[in-house]
C-alpha cells in the first residue's frame, strides 16, 4: 500500500475494531472449541476477507460508499472508538474480563463489581502514560513553533511504548507482579491450507458469508479514516 495506496496519511493492517469480529466469526461456524482451529480459522478468514476486498476494487464498488451520510461515518468511527476503549480498560486495570463479557455493559459491570482486583502498579503505569501522550499532544498544538515539541509529537506513541517497556522490566526484576504479553515466538509460521476450516464446499460458503461483514467492516473503516485525513489535509 505504501507504493500503491492513494492515501498517504492511511496504513493497512489489522487495526483493533476488525480483529475483534475476527473471534466471531469461529463461534459462527461453530469451530471455537479449540484454540487452535481459532487461529486456523482466523488465517483462513484473513485470506477471504483480501480476496473479498480484491473483488471489490476490481468491480469498482467503493464508490457505492459514497451513498453514506456523514453523520453515519462519525456514528460508525464514534461507536468504535467507545467499543475498542470499553475493551481495553481490561489491560489499564491488570485483571481479564470474563468470557460472557461480549458487550459494552457486560465489561463496565465487569469492572465496577471486580474493582478490589485491581492491580495498582498496571492502573498507575497505565494512566500515566495515557497522560503523557495527552500531555505532549497539547503542548505541540500550543506551541507550533517549537520543533523539538512537534517531533516528539510524532514520535510519542513509540517513546510511551520503550519508557514503560522500561519500567515494566524494572519493576518485574524488583519482584512487582506487572501483567505483561511475555515470550512471543520468533519468525513467521509456515504456509499451510487450512484444511480443518475448509473441508468442502458448504464450509467454503459458509466462510464466505461470515466474512462478508468483516469485509465491509474493515473497508468502512479505512476509508473513514481516509475521508477524514484528506478533509483535514485538503486533498
Amino acid at each position: 500500500y505504501g507504493f500503491l495506496g492513494t492515501s498517504r496519511h492511511l496504513s493497512a493492517g489489522p487495526v483493533a475494531l476488525v480483529s475483534m469480529f475476527i473471534p466471531q466469526i469461529a463461534v459462527s461456524l461453530r469451530m471455537s472449541h479449540d484454540p487452535a482451529l481459532r487461529v486456523v480459522v482466523a488465517a483462513a478468514a484473513c485470506v477471504v476477507s483480501g480476496l473479498l476486498l480484491l473483488v471489490v476494487g476490481v468491480c469498482r464498488l467503493g464508490s457505492l460508499v459514497k451513498f453514506i451520510s456523514s453523520p453515519v461515518l462519525a456514528g460508525f468511527t464514534t461507536a468504535a472508538a467507545v467499543v475498542i476503549g470499553v475493551d481495553q480498560l481490561q489491560h489499564l486495570v491488570g485483571y481479564p474480563f470474563t468470557k460472557d463479557s461480549s458487550y459494552n455493559w457486560d465489561m463496565l459491570h465487569d469492572l465496577l463489581t471486580n474493582l478490589p482486583l485491581t492491580n495498582p502498579l498496571t492502573l498507575l503505569l497505565g494512566v500515566s502514560t495515557v497522560l503523557f501522550l495527552v500531555s505532549i499532544r497539547h503542548f505541540s498544538r500550543r506551541h507550533k513553533k517549537i520543533k523539538w515539541l512537534k517531533f516528539l509529537n510524532v514520535s510519542s506513541t513509540l517513546l510511551a511504548v520503550v519508557l514503560a517497556t522500561a519500567v515494566s522490566y524494572f519493576f518485574t526484576k524488583q519482584g512487582y507482579y506487572l501483567p505483561i504479553v511475555g515470550s512471543v515466538p520468533a519468525g513467521l509460521p509456515m504456509f499451510v491450507v487450512p484444511k480443518e476450516a475448509i473441508t468442502d464446499l458448504a464450509s467454503v460458503g459458509d466462510l464466505v458469508l461470515a466474512c462478508m461483514p468483516v469485509t465491509c467492516l474493515a473497508f468502512m473503516s479505512s476509508w473513514s479514516l481516509a475521508r477524514n485525513y484528506a478533509v483535514k489535509s485538503g486533498q
